[in-house]
């Protein structure tokens, strides 16, 4: 059991890490810690919603959609925006 993961790479929350320590060999030193408890309690988004967030927004391991910004997605997964869904037949 580890008391938190040290890397600049945030994708860590969206495999498990509950707490994540960023630019710690960074030459400024200011240290910043990302905890997936704060993360829910302030913003209401989970390891889940941060992974569909990833999906939408795009990632290390995604692309994520075209014209989708962070605050539509944000918008979106807490339920306060609709997702507009076309059905595209093929020619």
């Amino acid at each position: 059991m580890v008391d938190g993961t040290v890397t600049d790479d945030a994708d860590a929350l969206l495999f498990g890490a509950q707490i994540v320590y960023r630019n710690l060999f960074n030459q400024n030193k200011h240290v910043e810690m990302f905890a997936i408890s704060n993360i829910e309690k302030d913003m209401g988004l989970n390891q889940d919603r941060l992974i569909q967030m990833a999906y939408l927004l795009g990632s290390d391991y995604t692309d994520g959609l075209t014209g989708v910004g962070g605050v539509w997605a944000f918008e979106v997964l807490k339920g306060k925006k609709k997702v507009p869904l076309k059905k595209t037949l093929p020619e």
